[in-house]
């Protein structure tokens, strides 16, 4: 999970951000995309940023290791 942006927790903002992600055939984010916003741009911007260090297993077809979109939800909610 990305870190909260403490800007949004003292201002108690919450929503989901819809992410796209192109993930390449080394299972690293070739791309990320704001597809559905939280509302606020700082949790759209810190998820879409904290997804750039994660690494993914890479999709294949017939065998071989494709590039493939994949769509990431991510839940800014405080508890």
């Amino acid at each position: 999970m990305p870190d909260y942006p403490a800007p949004s927790r003292r201002k108690g903002e919450q929503g989901a951000t819809l992410l796209a992600l192109l993930i390449d055939t080394d299972g690293q984010v070739a791309s990320a995309i704001v597809l559905n916003s939280s509302g606020y741009a700082k949790l759209d911007n810190a998820a879409q940023a904290a997804m750039w260090s994660c690494k993914f297993h890479p999709a294949s077809k017939d065998g071989s290791v494709v590039k493939a979109w994949v769509r990431v939800p991510v839940v800014w909610k405080l508890e």
